[in-house]
């Protein structure tokens, strides 16, 4: 069953939870993923491993009507609850491989890892999370090469940059002027700089590029596809010298790629404790350089 919501609890919670819960399983794993993520998750016996995207059975257009429905009765996609919706698509999935035969398949959803990961975001103390800490395991996502690598320069550092809420606006032209500098001063201007920035912005995530002197967008050099948006920039992302971004799943991301990262923050920026700790835990495993920048 795939992760349907936010970059930040696929790569922060779901991947690592997965990776822990099959160390051991040595039958087929079905991985499901949207636009490209299916290719993050990996395993040792690959033989024995099918990376799926969920576009390939549902319809894009289904997909979306059931996330508004999901944000109407939830107020967001965290999967925190096992809805009809879910029994369904879990039906669907698991019918697509198994010609109608569900006896012999074992399905690991979002809605058991939040089960864990729900408690343990209000809990102040912490003793949730060294409770649970060890239902996690991190590991390194590596990408295999792909054509495209060919397209991108051979040396470049990378930015995607977006407003969240009211923590981070870049619809303000004091956050846009300290943006600026920060590039200024974080980046060699011999290498290129390359902006991550979808042209259609995905959930409450509003996309602010730096001017075309400054940053040169990643789809001058590849093809925008919304089925591949994720797995693009992972790629590109691989390749980076480095990446400045906001705080949130592409920074994740990132970390994982084991790529060096800088997470821009805002002076309201609010992130759980918990998340706090996963992060810390994440960084110290994939021993990434990682930094936050408040603007």
């Amino acid at each position: 069953m795939p992760i349907f919501g936010e970059v930040a609890y696929e790569v922060l919670y779901w991947l690592p939870f997965v990776n822990q819960s099959l160390r051991n399983f040595r039958g087929r794993i079905v991985y499901w993923g949207r636009d490209g993520s299916e290719t993050w998750f990996q395993k040792a016996d690959s033989h024995q491993l099918l990376n799926r995207n969920m576009f390939d059975v549902i319809e894009r257009e289904r997909f979306l009507e059931w996330q508004s429905s999901e944000v109407l009765l939830n107020g967001n996609l965290k999967q925190r609850n096992f809805s009809r919706n879910s029994w369904i698509y879990n039906r669907l999935f698991a019918e697509s491989l198994n010609d109608g035969h569900l006896d012999s398949t074992y399905i690991l959803t979002p809605e058991t890892m939040f089960s864990l990961v729900a408690p343990a975001i209000v809990d102040p103390l912490g003793i949730r999370w060294r409770q649970i800490k060890s239902s996690f395991a991190h590991r390194k996502i590596n990408l295999e090469r792909s054509d495209f690598f060919d397209r991108l320069p051979p040396r470049y550092n990378a930015c995607r940059l977006y407003s969240k809420g009211g923590e981070l606006d870049f619809s303000n032209a004091v956050t846009q002027d300290r943006a600026l500098e920060s590039i200024v001063d974080l980046y060699d201007a011999s290498l290129p700089l390359v902006d991550l920035s979808p042209p259609e912005d995905f959930q409450d995530h509003k996309s602010w590029s730096p001017p075309s002197d400054l940053a040169t967008s990643i789809w001058s050099y590849l093809p925008y596809e919304t089925t591949s948006n994720l797995f693009l920039q992972s790629l590109v992302i691989s390749r980076s010298e480095s990446l400045l971004t906001s705080h949130g799943g592409l920074a994740y991301l990132s970390i994982a790629l084991g790529t060096p990262t800088v997470a821009v923050e805002g002076s309201e920026t609010i992130i759980f404790q918990l998340h706090r700790k996963a992060l810390d835990r994440m960084v110290r495993y994939h021993g990434t350089s990682y930094r936050t920048l408040i603007i």
